[in-house]
C-alpha cells in the first residue's frame, strides 16, 4: 500500500511539474519551463515531456543564436532533437510528436537551413500517419513552397481543398501560386469561392478580385 502511495505522488508530482512547465513554455518564460520540464521527466520520463521539452529547448537554442552564443546553441541544439528522437523511440506513430517535432526543425532552421529538409521529412511523415487531416497537407504545401519547390506545394495544396473545401487560408494560398505562374483564371475561380461559399468578408480575397475587373 505504502508503495502504491507513493507510486501516485510521485505520478501527481510529475504531471504538476509538466503542466507548469507547459504553461511557462506557452507563456514566452522558456528558461523557466526548461527547469520544470527537465523536473518532471527525472520524476517519470514520459514521451510526452519529453516532447515538449524538446520544443522547448529548440526556442532556447534559437534564442541563443541570436545573443551570438554559437556553443550554447549547438548544445542546445542537440538536446532538443535528442529528446525528440526519445519520444518518438516511445511512440513512433504518435501524430502530435510528429507535427511538433516539425515545429521543433522548422525553429532550428533559422539556425541553420539544414533543418528546413529534417522539417519536411518530419510533415511527411506525419501525413502519411494522418492522411486526411488537412491542416498538416496545408502545412506541407507552405514548407514545399518556403523550400522552393512550387510545383509539389500546388500539388499539395490542390490535395488539401480537395480533403476540406471550406479552408480558405488554403484555397487563398493555392490562388497566389496560381497568379504566380500566370495562371489567372485557376486564380480568380479559387477567390471567387472563398467570397461565394466560404467567407464573403475574406478581405485579401476581395482585394485580390479587384485586380480581375
Amino acid at each position: 500500500t505504502m508503495f502504491f502511495v507513493l507510486r501516485l505522488g510521485q505520478y501527481w508530482l510529475a504531471d504538476t511539474r509538466f503542466a507548469l512547465g507547459e504553461k511557462l513554455s506557452k507563456g514566452g518564460q522558456t528558461d523557466q519551463a526548461f527547469t520544470k520540464l527537465q523536473e518532471a521527466i527525472k520524476i517519470r520520463p514520459e514521451p510526452i515531456y519529453r516532447d515538449e521539452l524538446g520544443l522547448t529547448t529548440a526556442s532556447l537554442a534559437v534564442a541563443a543564436f541570436q545573443q551570438e552564443q554559437a556553443t550554447l546553441s549547438a548544445q542546445l541544439s542537440e538536446l532538443a532533437i535528442k529528446q525528440s528522437d526519445l519520444a518518438l523511440k516511445v511512440s513512433p506513430y504518435n501524430v502530435n510528436f510528429w507535427k511538433n517535432r516539425t515545429r521543433l526543425f522548422y525553429s532550428l532552421s533559422e539556425i541553420d537551413s539544414k533543418y528546413n529538409q529534417e522539417a519536411l521529412k518530419s510533415l511527411i511523415r506525419a501525413s502519411e500517419l494522418a492522411p486526411t487531416d488537412a491542416k498538416i497537407a496545408y502545412n506541407l504545401g507552405v514548407l514545399y513552397s518556403k523550400l522552393g519547390q512550387e510545383e509539389t506545394a500546388i500539388q499539395v495544396l490542390e490535395k488539401t481543398v480537395e480533403l476540406k473545401p471550406n479552408y480558405d487560408q488554403a484555397r487563398y494560398a493555392l490562388a497566389l501560386f496560381y497568379e504566380k505562374k500566370g495562371q489567372n483564371e485557376k486564380a480568380k475561380e479559387q477567390y471567387q469561392y472563398i467570397l461565394e461559399k466560404i467567407n464573403p468578408n475574406y478581405e485579401p480575397a476581395v482585394e485580390k478580385l479587384k485586380k480581375f475587373r
